[in-house]
C-alpha cells in the first residue's frame, strides 16, 4: 500500500518478466498495450482482451537519475553513466502522454497531490491530463538533451557538437520584458556544463525588485 492505494508486481502477474538483468522488463506489448489501446476503438479493446491485457490509465514514472550520476565527483565510470540511462521509463512515459485522451501521465512529485484529488473525485480532468501529456514530453526531451550532451563529451573532445539542445527551467517571471507591455521570464541552464557552476542563475536576490 502506497499513498492510499494498493500496487502490484508486474512480475507477480507474468505480464513482464524481468531479462537481461533489468534493461528489458516493461517493454513489453502487456504493459504498452495497456497504456496505448484507445478506449472506444473496438479493435484495440477486442485485441487487450484476446490477449488478456487489461487497460492502464495512470502511469507515473521516476526515470533513473542520470544527470544526479553523471554530474558526481569524481566522474563515474563510462560504464556506469551508459547504465543510468533511462529506456524503459521515457517509453512508458511517451506512450501514456499520446494517449492522454485516456490515460494520465506523471512525471513529477509535486503533481501527485493533485492526481489523487482528481482520483478521489473519481475522474481525472481531460484538462490535467493533457497538461501532464505536455509536461512529460518536455521532461523526457531535457532528459535526452542530458545524455546527448554527455555522450558528446566521451567522443567530441573539445569541439563544439554539430547540434545541441539546451533544457531550460522557469526561475521566475519578470516584471516586464524589453517593453511593460510584453511578458518575460528568466530560466536556469538545466545542461549537464552548468551543473554546481553557480552563477548570476543561482544568486539569491536579498532586496529590491
Amino acid at each position: 500500500m502506497l499513498i492510499g492505494l494498493s500496487l502490484v508486481m508486474l512480475a507477480s502477474h507474468r505480464i513482464a518478466n524481468c531479462w537481461l538483468t533489468g534493461r528489458v522488463k516493461t517493454l513489453h506489448p502487456g504493459v504498452h498495450g495497456g497504456i496505448l489501446a484507445i478506449r472506444g476503438n473496438a479493435d484495440h479493446m477486442a485485441a487487450l482482451q484476446q490477449h488478456n491485457i487489461s487497460t492502464i490509465d495512470v502511469v507515473v514514472v521516476n526515470l533513473y537519475p542520470f544527470r544526479a550520476t553523471v554530474t558526481r565527483a569524481p566522474p563515474p565510470p563510462f560504464e556506469e553513466g551508459v547504465e543510468n540511462i533511462d529506456i524503459g521509463g521515457p517509453a512508458m512515459i511517451r506512450a501514456a502522454a499520446k494517449n492522454h485522451a485516456h490515460v494520465t501521465v506523471i512525471v513529477d512529485p509535486a503533481d501527485y497531490p493533485e492526481l489523487l484529488g482528481q482520483l478521489a473525485a473519481g475522474e481525472v480532468s481531460a484538462g490535467f491530463r493533457k497538461k501532464m501529456a505536455w509536461k512529460a514530453y518536455q521532461h523526457t526531451a531535457s532528459y535526452d538533451s542530458q545524455v546527448g550532451e554527455w555522450l558528446w563529451g566521451q567522443v567530441g573532445g573539445s569541439q563544439p557538437a554539430p547540434a545541441l539542445s539546451v533544457p531550460m527551467k522557469l526561475a521566475q517571471g519578470l516584471r516586464y520584458g524589453e517593453n511593460p507591455h510584453q511578458a518575460a521570464a528568466f530560466y536556469t541552464d538545466e545542461s549537464l556544463a552548468e551543473a554546481g557552476q553557480g552563477g548570476i542563475a543561482t544568486a539569491v536576490q536579498h532586496h529590491g525588485k
